[in-house]
């Protein structure tokens, strides 16, 4: 093209029989596989949905299931009319129906607490070191089984045993609840006071002052008044052995078990303020 001329319109290729067949055919193919490949995208599609719906059917079935066993198992714990032995067993029985169903730590742990009650502290330790060293139970019964055996252990008077078992549980679990923490550090410093182990009791005691989830946890714990109590001897008389024995550090094995759930820890202007 010569300069300062219009540029030419483009020229259509000029396409002989044979590359137009082939053109042709190809485009042929295209739309059979595009057919075919349809129909099977569309099975298949068909076939997502229809796994997808009978997954749903069985996971519904599965929940109604759980549901049901969950509910045969709470019959029993609440089953005020049964005695100790009578309720332990039945429990036991649908533990071995169902071992692996929701419920059925919380029922061991029943069993445990039930375990207690007739003084059968073998029977009951064993069933606290299964659920503390399993780490598919939950947080919650995990702490509550260590905590248990722990007193059992006060209660034996192996008190040496005793702090193990807590330590053990502040080392598996630091970031346990600030209700479950004040109980375990609670018991500790009673063991440490009566040891006369400042080195140990010293940071507990400063925590129970100093750290804000911790003084609103006492603040609404129904451990209020001993830990509060505990506090007030150690600063009255440090080097003296205070709550020695159980009647004086608000161990009662009768209620060992689940406690109810105080109100979650909120951060107050008091709680600031210490």
């Amino acid at each position: 093209m010569l300069p300062g001329m219009p540029p030419s319109a483009p020229q259509k290729p000029n396409l002989n029989e044979a590359q137009r067949s082939q053109m042709f055919d190809e485009l042929d193919h295209f739309e059979l596989w595009f057919a075919t490949t349809w129909q099977w995208l569309w099975r298949g599609a068909i076939v997502v949905v229809a796994i997808a719906v009978v997954a749903l059917i069985i996971y519904e079935v599965q929940k109604a299931g759980e549901s049901k066993v969950n509910e045969a198992f709470a019959a029993i714990e609440f089953d005020n009319s049964l005695s100790t032995t009578d309720r332990m067993t039945q429990l036991e029985g649908k533990i071995a129906e169902y071992p692996t169903a929701p419920a059925a730590d919380l029922a061991r742990l029943t069993v445990a607490n039930e375990a207690v009650k007739s003084a059968n502290y073998d029977k009951a330790m064993g069933i606290f070191t299964e659920l503390f060293e399993n780490q598919t139970t939950i947080e919650p019964i995990r702490v509550r089984a260590q905590i248990n055996k722990a007193y059992i252990l006060m209660n034996k008077a192996q008190n040496d045993s005793a702090i193990a078992v807590l330590e053990n549980l502040r080392g598996e679990l630091p970031q346990m609840t600030p209700f479950a923490l004040l109980e375990c550090n609670y018991a500790l410093a009673t063991l440490y006071t009566a040891s006369k182990n400042f080195e140990k009791l010293d940071p507990i005691i400063q925590s129970f002052e100093t750290d804000r989830l911790m003084a609103t946890a006492i603040s609404q714990s129904p451990l209020s008044f001993v830990v509060n109590r505990l506090i007030g001897s150690y600063k009255a008389n440090r080097t003296n052995t205070i709550g020695a024995d159980l009647s004086k550090i608000g161990v009662d094995m009768s209620k060992i078990g689940p406690q109810p759930s105080p109100a979650p820890v909120k951060t107050t202007d008091t709680a600031k303020a210490n």
